[in-house]
């Protein structure tokens, strides 16, 4: 027994001296950032890793019996969803809108049961398994939404046990850094993930953080470099030198492609909305999971096969097999895809089926007016299209300059998501993301069990720097 007082006595002695050490070394405010970012680069390159190979089996799978599909991608769907049903309702869909609920949330340090809800490790397993079995049967979803949502989620874990160091760190230093983060390391571009911090959660208090969120998203990159290597999301493709006279067609591709990705965001709104008023059951809800999970397997078997998974692939190839051939059906798959799975109540991000929807709309659109500049178009269309669905115009660009190191085509890619961003709005001033924020703000009650106050959506929208 006393040897335990002993050990007792000796911890609470060093624990003390270690904060009063910490507290007398202000440069080491940082160190909450940095342990998160490893910890988010190990979590996000595991997921990736993991997410790879489970599509190059299913691509494998499909080669050699494409049949099977007719009873994985429902079987797949449906436990995916129970996952999320049971044990993680938080865990559900993309992830970002959570992470902005509780950014936009008042208080957040008195509603931290609730905040569990959304970004606790309960919700981190559910996110993972959910994800992976999706991605099993063939869903056209990516791991940047999901691994945003992980990123706020550790960086909000080890901060809040920071805050009695350094009590002037906030919560949402935290979730900001953590969602750019989660960013960098699951795309590989660091840079991305900073501009992404600051357009997604632009605040007057990012100034007072910003050289430990820089460092926080810099660490979480190199370590995922550190174990993947350094490489580039898709590959260098060649870009002919940007010719003044195809500008006026990089206009019209930005124009349409930005009305069509915010279609695309439209379209999961609502069929997510009408899938929450209409669908209360249990049964109704599960088999909505398999009604979708059998349609996209339909989809990959007798319409195109190329249907299947994030669609990484797909853009590299249009990318690096420049004379491809793309028929309508890819145009159309890659757009109805990703919803599909979406709404089927599953985890699942949509950044990356985004950039494979708009890269095939890119490449379809050169193949009726500028052949020779395919790969220039493939990337206007990335971009256009994600602005459509984010309205992050800069992010957009930064992702796709970062993911091809194509510098020579920087003024017409910066020039596209500027024009797309414009565009978009003419079908709905609002992104999807913030859509289903108030579907996600009934979980943040104060740890007294009061509701409190959330922000209104018009107060969410006036704090969102790239609506105003």
């Amino acid at each position: 027994m006393k040897i335990r007082e002993q050990l007792t006595t000796l911890w609470t002695k060093l624990s003390n001296w270690t904060v009063v050490k910490l507290r007398a070394t202000p440069s080491m405010q940082g160190l909450p950032y940095w342990i998160a970012a490893v910890l988010i680069a190990l979590v996000a390159v595991s997921f990736a890793i993991a997410h790879l190979r489970i599509h190059h089996y299913l691509e494998t799978l499909v080669r050699d019996r494409p049949q099977i599909l007719y009873i994985l991608s429902p079987t797949c769907f449906l436990l995916s969803w129970m996952v999320i049903h049971f044990f993680a309702k938080g865990a559900a869909g993309s992830g970002i809108p959570q992470v902005l609920a509780v950014f936009h949330s008042n208080d957040i340090s008195k509603r931290e049961k609730s905040v569990r809800s959304l970004l606790g490790a309960r919700v981190w397993i559910g996110k993972i398994v959910s994800a992976l079995l999706a991605v099993l049967g063939g869903g056209a979803l990516g791991i940047e939404g999901p691994t945003i949502q992980l990123g706020a989620g550790i960086f909000y874990s080890v901060g809040k046990r920071f805050q009695k160091i350094w009590g002037h760190l906030k919560p949402e230093y935290f979730l900001v850094a953590g969602a750019g983060a989660g960013i960098a390391a699951a795309f590989n571009t660091p840079l991305g993930g900073i501009v992404y911090s600051i357009e997604e959660f632009s605040s007057a208090q990012l100034s007072r953080f910003k050289s430990f969120l820089i460092t926080g998203v810099i660490i979480s990159g190199l370590t995922a470099q550190t174990i993947l290597g350094s490489y580039l999301y898709l590959g260098l493709p060649s870009v002919a030198p940007f010719d003044k006279k195809i500008f006026p067609w990089v206009i019209v591709l930005a124009i349409f492609g930005g009305l069509w990705g915010a279609l695309f965001g439209r379209l999961i709104h609502s069929m997510s909305r009408w899938r929450s008023e209409t669908l209360t059951k249990f049964w109704q809800k599960a088999l909505l999971a398999i009604s979708m999970g059998l349609v996209i397997a339909i989809l990959i078997i007798h319409v195109n096969v190329n249907t299947l998974g994030a669609g990484r692939s797909v853009v590299v190839d249009l990318l690096i097999n420049t004379d491809m051939n793309q028929d309508i059906s890819l145009l159309l798959t890659r757009f109805l895809s990703p919803i599909l799975a979406y709404v089927s109540g599953v985890a699942g991000g949509i950044f990356a089926p985004a950039l494979a929807a708009g890269g095939t709309f890119g490449h379809f659109f050169a193949s009726m007016v500028q052949p020779e500049h395919s790969n220039l178009m493939v990337l206007i269309g990335m971009i256009a299209f994600l602005t459509g669905v984010t309205r992050l115009p800069f992010t957009s660009f930064v992702l796709v300059l970062e993911m091809t190191d194509r510098h020579s085509a920087l003024f017409p890619m910066m020039i596209a998501a500027v024009i797309a961003n414009a565009s978009s709005k003419l079908v709905d001033t609002k992104t999807v993301y913030e859509h289903m924020v108030p579907i996600f703000k009934k979980y943040l009650v104060k740890d007294d069990g009061s509701e409190g106050n959330v922000i209104s959506d018009s107060e969410a929208e006036e704090s969102h720097g790239h609506q105003a």
